[in-house]
């Protein structure tokens, strides 16, 4: 029967569309947007209603809710953590209040975190020297103040003396001639000074043996 959600013979429905009742479906409930029995046409409790609902398809079902609400008839509240509402399906957050991390945003930011992404890794760390999805990991002691760039662990703040690099780990060329400070290259290996006799190039790393071989 074309009037029905569903039927159990060619004469009756079994389930009507939200707003109708009758062995037919022909009969218009009066419950202000209310579902209502479909014997009786008594309206069905207001937690049924489809006041939630922002838009309704021809066969009475919800397909938009009001934002925060989801599931049947857009009856069930969004979890309270949610942050812009959640799937009208599934119920899961479209993101999460600050500090709540997960699908329902019922889990907490891990305390290394300063501040999370809905997956659960940290958008900061809460202290400089560590840095990973989770500021699970050091910097390196090499790091200038042993901080560096929360995500790759790259030295932000450049290297401690005599070391460069993304990572700090490469050590200034011994041919380097020294300097008053002690600092005898810049952040890109390049000696400060210029080279001790018999090496040349921006490093150093250059052996003249013409001009230094006995």
């Amino acid at each position: 029967m074309d009037s029905c959600r569903d039927c159990t013979n060619t004469t009756q429905c079994s389930l009507c569309p939200v707003g109708k009742y009758g062995i037919s479906c022909n009969n218009i409930c009066n419950c202000s947007g209310c579902a209502c029995d479909i014997n009786s046409g008594t309206c069905e409790e207001p937690s049924t209603c489809l006041s939630q609902c922002t838009n309704i398809t021809a066969t009475g079902e919800c397909s938009a809710c009001q934002t925060g609400f989801y599931g049947p008839r857009c009856k069930y509240f969004c979890p309270s953590r949610c942050s812009g509402g959640c799937d009208v399906n599934t119920g899961s957050c479209y993101a999460c209040k600050s500090g709540y991390a997960g699908p329902e945003c019922d889990l907490h930011c891990d305390r290394a975190c300063n501040g999370c992404h809905q997956n659960g890794t940290c958008l900061h760390c809460q202290l400089p020297h560590m840095y990973g999805d989770n500021c699970t990991m050091e910097c390196s002691s090499l790091c200038n103040n042993s901080t560096c760039n929360q995500l790759t662990g790259e030295c932000s703040s450049g290297c401690i003396a005599n070391h460069y690099g993304a990572n700090c780990r490469m050590i200034c060329s011994y041919n380097c001639k020294s300097t008053t400070t002690g600092v005898v290259c810049d952040h890109k290996g390049r000696c400060l000074q210029g080279c001790v006799q018999c090496y040349t190039g921006d490093d150093c790393r250059t052996g003249m043996l013409n001009k230094c071989s006995k």
